[in-house]
């Protein structure tokens, strides 16, 4: 899978490739169990996008 923060490529069985992050914040909770690859996939690229258009919106005049 391709990082949306910087357009590196790794693989999303490792999870030490997977846990390169940018800036991130850890969210720790307790629930009934682990999320779906798919959610998971879905929250990390949510966030990556939404830390670009951040501080995109910060460099404008």
């Amino acid at each position: 899978m391709k990082c949306p923060g910087c357009g590196q490529w790794y693989d999303m069985r490792d999870l030490g490739q997977v846990l390169h992050v940018h800036d991130a914040e850890i969210e720790v909770i307790e629930g009934d169990g682990l999320p779906s690859r798919h959610e998971l996939t879905h929250r990390l690229i949510e966030a990556a996008t939404e830390r670009r258009t951040s501080s995109a919106a910060s460099r404008l005049p």
